[in-house]
């Protein structure tokens, strides 16, 4: 059977037309998270939270964590255990927005422990957005669960 020069220009337009709609409904399905919702209004904030990391930097604050096969424990650094510590330790997760997890920051005796249970597998920014004295303060680590 052969085929006109007619025939297969509406053969090519019929299939292009199908691939540019298919690639439309792909896109439109595609799930995409900015890094949060209101990013446009923390833009205008964000010098805030630079001068608080820089204040981080300069105080020598320290919170560390050990992993244990149930729990996640954060430590204050000593020096801190006389003082209140007041803010919000989030698990900022980049790949999924749904999976951010939000905990206020509360030690017992310098210590907070939060169960694994509430992660998937995977990568976290771990921000620790705090207040000693009415000084604000920020910290970033990156951590990855198995």
């Amino acid at each position: 059977m052969k085929l006109n020069f007619g025939v297969k220009i509406v053969v090519f337009y019929i299939l292009f037309i199908s691939l540019i709609l298919t690639l439309v409904i792909k896109c439109y399905n595609n799930k995409v998270d900015l890094v949060t919702n209101d990013y446009y209004a923390k833009e205008l904030v964000f010098q805030n939270k630079l001068d608080a990391l820089n204040r981080d930097i300069e105080s020598n604050h320290s919170f560390n964590y050990s992993f244990n096969s149930k729990e996640i424990v954060f430590e204050l650094d000593s020096l801190l255990n006389n003082k209140k510590v007041e803010g919000t330790l989030t698990f900022y997760r980049p790949s999924n927005a749904d999976l951010d997890v939000v905990k206020p920051l509360n030690f017992e005796n310098g210590r907070q422990a939060i169960s694994l249970s509430e992660f998937k597998k995977g990568f976290y920014k771990v921000q620790f957005d705090y207040k000693i004295d009415n000084v604000q303060y920020f910290k970033e680590y990156s951590l990855k669960f198995n």
